[in-house]
């Protein structure tokens, strides 16, 4: 059942490696599962028109970030539609640059179907951010790809504005960095620069550059924002570089560590036939300060 496939998706930690997990095969279209859909709302995702089904506000990372059902009701595809996508991106992409804990995102998706009446912009646009960098790669494969891509980006483009004037949330922030990606491999670099930085300006106002910050959390949540963090910065530089303009955020300003060169978790690592080991995402970090010397 997709309940069954949620609760080991959500346990599950970052796999270390990309190869196929068996546990990720789509095992179950029950339309009685309670994350299942109405027909209702996959028709009102396929015509991408609004609805009066989800007019409640609900559960998000951040209470103050949500907008009400009468400016925005927000569908999404089946979650047996969907589920795939999201499991393939945390095994690759999330692997190697952490945007994302798969724990708590898994949590989040959940409740986003589970709880009908309780739904809020901010994590429909983080559902629909994944989904985008889920399709990246893909979406010129076939007309239906480049449309569901689309649509994706335009979800969360409907709602940044009205995110990003609420108070700072890491939701918020890895929504952002989630857009940046997904436009910085166009031609056009004129979206990402902008975001960017958007972006950097929340870094700021959550202090996520600052060692006395990070004391203020536990281990989990230190570890994720400096993860974020550090992902904001590779962003940052290497935008900088393309665009030859200043980056945004000065390196004597930032005093948290790089990540570990051995992370207990094997994230951001890239795995050898024969064993080997590579820090993918520390050393993009490390090629991220040279960029910005250039």
């Amino acid at each position: 059942m997709l309940e069954a496939r949620l609760a080991q998706l959500e346990a599950q930690k970052q796999p270390s490696s990309k190869a196929a997990n068996p546990e990720f095969s789509l095992t179950s279209s029950e339309p009685g599962s309670a994350a299942s859909i109405s027909e209702e709302e996959q028709h009102l995702w396929a015509t991408n028109t609004d609805s009066t089904l989800n007019e409640s506000p609900g559960s998000s990372t951040n209470p103050g970030s949500g907008i009400s059902g009468h400016e925005s009701s927000k569908t999404l595809p089946p979650l047996r539609q969907i589920l795939p996508s999201i499991e393939d991106y945390f095994q690759n992409s999330n692997q190697m640059l952490p945007l994302f804990e798969q724990g708590a995102f898994v949590k989040m998706l959940r409740s986003w179907y589970a709880y009908p009446a309780h739904r809020k912009s901010d994590v429909w646009a983080a559902i629909n951010v994944v989904l985008a960098l889920a399709h990246r790669h893909s979406y010129a494969s076939s007309y239906e790809e480049t449309q569901n891509m689309q649509r994706y980006i335009d979800n969360v483009q409907s709602v940044l504005n009205k995110l990003v004037i609420n108070e700072p949330s890491m939701l918020v922030l890895q929504t952002l960095l989630g857009l940046v990606l997904v436009f910085h491999g166009s031609a056009d670099q004129g979206p990402a620069s902008i975001l960017i930085a958007t972006a950097i300006r929340l870094c700021q106002g959550l202090k996520l550059h600052t060692k006395s910050a990070a004391q203020e959390f536990d281990p989990a949540e230190a570890l994720k924002r400096s993860r974020v963090f550090w992902i904001a910065f590779i962003l940052d530089r290497d935008l900088s570089m393309r665009l030859t303009q200043p980056p945004m955020h000065q390196e004597s300003e930032i005093d948290v560590d790089i990540p570990s060169l051995h992370p207990p978790d094997d994230i951001g690592m890239i795995m050898g036939f024969s064993g080997q080991k590579f820090n993918y995402f520390r050393s993009t970090i490390q090629l991220a300060y040279i960029q910005g010397k250039c």
